[in-house]
């Protein structure tokens, strides 16, 4: 009984240690928001390009949850201060990494002390395998979500004061849901305000919104 205890607690603990790793990349004009959105900002919600108008508007509903736990009020369009668009896409990714490959050599000779059959020492020769390491080019591809989020002055739709862009790895390309939380968190940890520089950060299931 024991045993099954202590092993749903290492199931446990692994699976609330999980991180996955997120790149965060934003920017910000400080000239229009130079500290950042006002607390009374107010928004409009506007998704982007998405085939699934459920998934749009699941998405939706969580930008709109996090605009409100900031303290920020979502209007429609023609009363709000702010219009906000968002998109999220798969993507397949191509990278060329450097792999290790064993190439082998004519075999090493060396002579070793030995008992023969009958006991005695005697000296014989034995060939020892040989090979050398090698970089080698190959060809990495993977799968990738990415949330990407504009915010425009309600008088100024062509020119945006703040975006923000987040992505990951997947294991399942076909459901854009299940990374979604994972994106929305740090682009709302750094909502009106730059990154400075692409970031990469670890998030565990607790850190979510």
């Amino acid at each position: 009984m024991k045993r099954y205890i202590l092993l749903s607690a290492c199931l446990l603990f692994t699976a609330c240690s999980t991180t996955t790793a997120v790149k965060v990349d934003s920017y910000s004009n400080y000239a229009a928001i130079p500290n950042g959105f006002s607390e009374k900002a107010t928004f409009s919600i506007h998704p982007m390009h998405h085939t699934n108008p459920l998934f749009a508007q699941e998405t939706t509903h969580k930008i709109r949850y996090s605009l409100e736990q900031r303290g920020y009020t979502v209007l429609e369009p023609e009363a709000a201060e702010y219009r906000l668009h968002f998109e999220v896409t798969p993507k397949t990714v191509s990278e060329t990494i450097l792999v290790d490959e064993k190439i082998p050599e004519p075999p090493e000779e060396t002579w070793e002390w030995v008992k023969d059959e009958n006991g005695k020492m005697e000296h014989k020769k034995f060939f020892k395998a040989s090979y050398k390491i090698v970089k080698k080019p190959q060809i990495y591809t993977y799968s990738m979500e990415e949330c990407s989020m504009s915010v425009y002055k309600a008088a100024d739709s062509k020119n945006p004061i703040w975006r923000g862009t987040a992505s990951c790895k997947v294991r399942n390309i076909d459901d854009l849901r299940e990374h979604l939380d994972y994106l929305l968190t740090p682009l709302f940890t750094y909502f009106g305000s730059s990154t400075k520089r692409q970031i990469t950060v670890n998030l565990k299931e607790k850190d979510l919104l």
